[in-house]
């Protein structure tokens, strides 16, 4: 069979940075999403590295090399299953060495999802680490092909918490295993049968914690003989459920071709059951170093210059500055330990704030007029997602736009953009309306719907929450 597949991903709504990544091998029917996680720049480069890594060791690794890596660890994964299992693990280590070398990536992370689809024997197999999933849509019923490693599937799974409560739940994004965090990894592989018209979709946890199940089969339902359409409609349904994450989606259909298809070796129990790779031992470790030199050579991974700056802590004269800085601030706190402070610098020592950093921004001309030229609403809605996603590229900022803040329909708050900065607006938590004005103009979203207000939810935070508009004439 062949495969029709389209890829995507989206910063969403909430996030300024888009820490997501994927990539494929076409020919080789290898597809792959990361969610990498770390302060800075570091979880944008922990899965762009996993990615590249892992595709750069699939097309290079020899046979040798892969039985050097995995050894005999891999006992019940068949054969053409191997180069895959073998590309993860490398990726781990890459990721576990480029932390410990370089203190600024220290901590970072990622899931990753993996299939690769064998032509000869009609076989998809699945490799995963961490909460990004693999579902299945099959003639109407739609299955989810991996397992979490999460903290909240193991509560379930010991009856400690309720499926319904998921969503609300505070640790609902805390994973058990990611790659990059330990020197060596676990793996969890898996084997199905392909049938003619499947659909097979790869995610990150971003859409499924704005979608319910029930919400991404009747999207895939609906799309199911387009994957384009049914990628797209994933994220635009995700961000318009809130988009508080980044979505990537891969959605792949499998279609009958002209060939023979070839009588499958696979017996019924090779098929179905979950397989945990275990953690690779010190020697193979040892083997995936020497391996990786080569390999992150061609992959040309680079480490974001921000992570290649020296840490203070590796410099004693810097440290002891440090130290002397935070001695002094305690000293300077204690002294007004006797004097009664306001209740709002109380507040401020929590570290948390409620309110806004609101950007209103307009499609470059060339955008504006592409967008009124277009007349398929997949492409329109594209644009819109793009001009989001990339504003510093393919938009500019808007001057002296005014927009009123109203809370229960009372005025609360006017400001006027000046074309340049993001405004910070600090509000108490709670909803309001932002009336936005600017003569022939409207704001714009992924409805497709021009809108003169938008609802926002303000809530305390560790940092103000950043709002973009993009406005279109109408």
């Amino acid at each position: 069979m062949r495969i029709d597949f389209f890829a995507k991903t989206d910063v969403g709504r909430v996030r300024k940075e888009n820490q997501d990544y994927f990539g494929y091998l076409e020919e080789s029917g290898f597809f792959i999403v990361c969610d990498g996680m770390g302060g800075g720049a570091a979880g944008d480069f922990a899965s762009r590295a996993a990615v590249e890594v892992a595709l750069k060791a699939f097309e290079k690794l020899s046979i040798d090399e892969i039985s050097e890596v995995l050894g005999d660890s891999a006992k019940g994964v068949p054969g053409e299953a191997l180069r895959p299992l073998a590309c993860i693990r490398l990726a781990n280590r890459a990721l576990f060495n480029f932390s410990d070398k370089f203190h600024r990536l220290s901590g970072m992370g990622t899931t990753i999802v993996a299939v690769l689809y064998n032509k000869d024997t009609n076989i998809l197999h699945m490799f995963h680490v961490g909460d990004s999933r693999v579902y299945r849509l099959r003639r109407g019923l739609l299955d989810q092909l991996t397992k979490d490693h999460s903290k909240v599937t193991e509560l379930i799974e010991q009856g400690k918490m309720r499926e319904e409560d998921v969503k609300t739940a505070e640790i609902q994004s805390m994973i058990t295993r990611a790659l990059g965090i330990h020197e060596k990894v676990k793996i969890d592989y898996r084997a199905e049968f392909v049938l003619p018209d499947d659909n097979i979709m790869l995610c990150s946890d971003g859409l499924v914690s704005e979608l319910e199940d029930g919400d991404i089969k009747d999207i895939m339902l609906a799309n199911k003989d387009s994957v384009r359409e049914s990628t797209e409609r994933l994220i635009s349904s995700a961000n318009e459920a809130g988009g508080k994450d980044n979505d990537t989606v891969i959605t792949m259909r499998f279609l009958p071709d002209d060939k023979a298809q070839a009588a499958s070796q696979y017996s019924g129990d090779m098929v179905g059951n979950v397989v945990t790779v275990p953690e690779e031992t010190q020697k193979q470790s040892a083997v995936e170093d020497k391996i990786l030199k080569s390999i992150i050579s061609a992959a040309r991974v680079k480490v974001p210059k921000s992570a290649r700056e020296k840490s203070i802590i590796s410099n004693p004269l810097y440290l002891g500055s440090a130290l002397a800085l935070i001695i002094f601030a305690v000293v300077l706190s204690l002294s007004k330990l006797g004097t009664k402070q306001p209740d709002t610098e109380l507040l401020d020592l929590t570290g948390k704030v409620a309110g806004i950093a609101l950007e209103v921004r307009a499609p470059k001309k060339e955008y504006i007029s592409a967008f009124k030229a277009a007349e398929d609403r997949i492409d329109r809605l594209e644009m819109i997602q793009d001009w989001y996603s990339k504003k510093d590229e393919l938009t500019v900022p808007m001057k002296n736009v005014t927009v009123i803040i109203k809370q229960g329909g009372v005025e609360k708050l006017r400001v006027n953009t000046n074309g340049k900065d993001f405004i910070e607006i600090k509000l108490n938590s709670g909803s309001y309306e932002f009336v936005v004005e600017y003569d022939g103009y409207k704001v714009v979203k992924d409805s497709l719907e021009f809108k003169e207000s938008v609802g926002i939810n303000v809530e305390m935070s560790d940092v103000l929450k950043p709002i973009l508009l993009v406005m279109l004439p109408e």
